[in-house]
């Protein structure tokens, strides 16, 4: 009963604080919470995408990180997953962007994942 008592009392992190999506380049990184994620949204089936709007607070992150990296490797991960790696060629001046998937149902997959707090699905 102590032992129960005693793994009920840690703190454990709020799942709407679990990084789901990071933007990373060189040796910076912003990392979103399914809280900072406004909408995500499916495109296709012919070629399937997801859109991603972030929530204005992350506009500025976004921008000043992307802006410090043009002509460099942009990574965008999603729950620890590599997803694109392309060379930044302008800076992100809004809290949006797409990502480009093979197939629809990868799509519906990944937008899940953004769209939750749980990297676990």
């Amino acid at each position: 009963m102590k032992i129960a008592l005693l793994i009920a009392l840690l703190p454990l992190p709020a799942l709407a604080d679990a990084t789901v999506l990071e933007i990373a380049a060189g040796p910076d990184s912003i990392a979103v919470t399914a809280g900072q994620i406004a909408s995500v949204t499916v495109t296709g089936p012919a070629l399937p995408a997801i859109s991603v709007v972030l929530t204005p607070e992350m506009r500025a992150p976004v921008e000043t990180l992307t802006r410090a990296h043009v002509g460099e490797e942009l990574i965008l991960s999603v729950c620890g997953e590599d997803l694109i790696r392309p060379i930044l060629r302008d800076p992100i001046t809004s809290a949006e962007f797409m990502l480009s998937v093979a197939e629809a149902a990868e799509a519906k997959r990944i937008a899940a994942l953004l769209a939750s707090s749980d990297c676990l699905r």
